[in-house]
């Protein structure tokens, strides 16, 4: 079971539906939805047309000089889920990079991981930020 954490970080007037619209035309599904969770939030969902075994969120974070947005995802547990959250990941980081938006994904072999499958990026090394569970990346 694969999971993803990730991050964009943009200029600071970048919003999710001028993110929505960047990536507009690269044959992958984007919709703005109501977070559950927070008064007032809202998340980007991804998804690959025709195929419902994977999604991304996308949340944004309010910081006083750059925008921010955390990713998450995690697979169904077999292949087929596997291979789905893997082609959305590459999918969505080459629209973000056609787009030029800074990112970074990390793609776990299972959520509680530290073993890292795959490492997607658009201007943004390995090593440069810690992992989301505070232990600095080789």
């Amino acid at each position: 079971m694969l999971s993803l954490s990730g991050g964009i970080t943009a200029d600071p007037d970048l919003y999710l539906y001028d993110l929505r619209h960047a990536l507009a035309g690269g044959g992958l599904r984007l919709e703005v939805r109501r977070s559950s969770h927070y008064d007032g939030g809202e998340y980007l969902l991804v998804e690959l047309p025709g195929n419902d075994a994977a999604e991304i969120k996308v949340e944004h974070l309010e910081q006083p000089d750059t925008t921010q947005f955390l990713l998450h995802a995690e697979s169904d547990e077999d292949e087929a889920g596997d291979a789905a959250i893997l082609a959305l990941s590459r999918a969505l980081s080459a629209g973000l990079s056609a787009a030029g938006i800074r990112h970074r994904f990390e793609i776990y072999a299972e959520p509680t991981s530290n073993e890292i499958v795959e490492y997607l990026h658009h201007d943004w090394p390995l090593g440069e930020w810690d992992d989301r569970r505070g232990e600095a990346m080789p």
